[in-house]
């Protein structure tokens, strides 16, 4: 067996693939010439529900922040009682997310997706 061939050897049934879900927060810059957004955070978990309580404690700590004055009501109530919605668009295998506009022009974009995860085991 070839070097290359032995690389491409892994513990791993793919059986074991199963529904995660793909969290990730931008920062996108309302000047196209600052390049691609910057990215703030990304997580993986297991539940629907885990990802949308991630996405609302970051928007909840993003409101507080930096977050024009108009858009603070929508954004808290969105992390109280958006998260239903949310979770039930996730189960059905659709993306959710959430956007606020910052007073410098700049938008914060989180956005969920289901997603399949190979869960990865370290090599005996």
């Amino acid at each position: 067996m070839s070097h290359a061939q032995e690389a491409l050897k892994w513990p791993v049934d793919l059986g074991d693939v199963r529904q995660g879900f793909w969290l990730e927060n931008l920062r996108l810059s309302p000047d196209p010439a600052d390049g691609p957004p910057a990215v703030l955070a990304l997580d993986m978990f297991d539940t629907p529900g885990a990802a949308v309580r991630r996405l609302c404690e970051q928007v909840q700590v993003a409101h507080a922040s930096s977050v024009i004055p108009q858009d603070m009501g929508e954004a808290v109530a969105w992390a109280r009682s958006g998260r239903v919605g949310a979770v039930a668009a996730l189960y059905r295998g659709e993306p959710c997310g959430f956007v606020l506009d910052l007073p410098s022009g700049a938008r914060l974009h989180w956005e969920i997706r289901p997603v399949p995860c190979l869960p990865v085991r370290p090599v005996p």
